[in-house]
């Protein structure tokens, strides 16, 4: 168990405005949470001065788009603007769940307590621009690129290169708070697509953060390439998506569940030996696995396997090249994402728990401590 802890500061605050999201059961309303300490990342320096009198409680599966279900919109320097929910207290209980999707990368904050006891999965925010690039004519698809960068995909069995793994980006502070990105194309007549990228999620209690369930924001395996019987074409498999970003702050911070951001695995390439097809690269986080995903098998033995996603366990890999005549390259593996947790009074979290590894920060509205304690970049 690691286990941190230091004084609480003291402040002042001031009353501002109530805010409400849909499609979330509204509970009883408490007194508005106390002054606290801790300085959310990516929002306003007085993001916690704020008073909301609605508790908010999330007791069934609920989907929140991001493009229209924003209590706020909060812009970002270099990245994709966040879309804010915000109430007093936010309880996700054992029976609720929450999906996020659309392009803005999300917050859920809490002004005093933020509970989570039902599973969140962090589908909205991510990113098109450091994608793997494409395979040519039967090779594999690029990973795509996250807290490393991405693993190469396979060359064909008549040496076309696989696509090259998308770039290492961001930084270990997620500011600003960007998702995955999607895998490389395989090449060949049907371009096999690639994974898509995890999402990026913030999840902020100006008091108390307390989670007790699985937090996935995982990279998605690329597809296999699909088998061809013309002699002289096959397909190569998709890269694997990265995996997204996850930031946890609060004053005091508890984790007892999985924090899950790693990369798809890359899919297996095709044959033209019958028409073989590859599979698909296992997912980051499939089953709430913090083991690496697979590689897609290949087809057939002439053909390439897709490479590993990233985790803790490691970087992601490479996709095989094809072995024989008529067989197409593996796509390569997606990169883990990047996990952050910042506190300001004190965190207790299982590293075991968390994967790929999660990086440490403190920083509390007085004075921040962040880079002294665990450098940003």
């Amino acid at each position: 168990m690691l286990m941190f802890a230091f004084d609480r500061l003291t402040g002042t605050r001031s009353a501002k405005r109530a805010s409400a999201f849909a499609a979330i059961v509204l509970a009883a309303a408490t007194l508005p949470a106390p002054a606290a300490n801790i300085a959310p990342t990516n929002l306003p320096a007085t993001f916690c001065d704020d008073v909301i009198m609605s508790d908010r409680v999330v007791s069934s599966s609920v989907q929140i788009n991001t493009d229209t279900g924003c209590d706020a919109v909060v812009g970002q320097t270099g990245a994709t603007a966040l879309c804010v929910l915000r109430a007093n207290n936010v309880t996700v209980t054992g029976s609720g769940s929450i999906s996020f999707i659309g392009s803005r990368p999300a917050v859920l904050s809490a002004q005093g307590d933020l509970i989570i006891q039902g599973s969140i999965f962090a589908g909205s925010g991510s990113d098109l621009i450091f994608s793997g690039a494409n395979g040519l004519a039967k090779a594999g698809g690029g990973g795509a690129g996250g807290g490393t960068s991405g693993g190469a995909g396979g060359s064909s069995d008549a040496g076309a290169s696989g696509g090259v793994g998308g770039a290492m980006r961001g930084n270990k502070a997620l500011h600003p708070l960007i998702g995955g990105a999607k895998g490389g194309f395989g090449g060949g007549n049907q371009t096999t697509p690639g994974g898509s990228g995890g999402g990026a999620l913030q999840l902020v209690a100006c008091h108390t953060l307390t989670l007790n369930t699985n937090i996935i924001a995982a990279g998605v395996g690329g597809q296999g390439g699909p088998g061809e019987v013309n002699l002289n074409s096959a397909d190569g498999g998709g890269g694997g998506g990265s995996g997204g970003g996850l930031l946890v702050e609060g004053d005091a911070v508890t984790i007892t569940a999985d924090l899950i951001a790693n990369g798809g695995g890359g899919g297996g390439g095709g044959t033209s030996t019958f028409g073989s097809t590859g599979n698909s690269g296992g997912n980051g986080g499939s089953g709430f696995s913090l083991t690496a995903a697979p590689g897609g098998p290949a087809g057939s033995s002439s053909a390439g396997m897709g490479g590993n996603g990233g985790a803790k366990s490691g970087s992601p890999t490479l996709g095989s090249n094809a072995s024989a005549t008529l067989g197409s390259g593996g796509g390569g593996g997606g990169a883990a994402g990047r996990i952050r947790i910042n506190f300001c009074n004190s965190v207790s979290s299982n590293p075991s728990l968390i994967s790929p590894a999660a990086t440490l920060g403190i920083s509390c509205s007085d004075v921040i401590f962040r880079d002294n304690f665990e450098t940003a970049s």
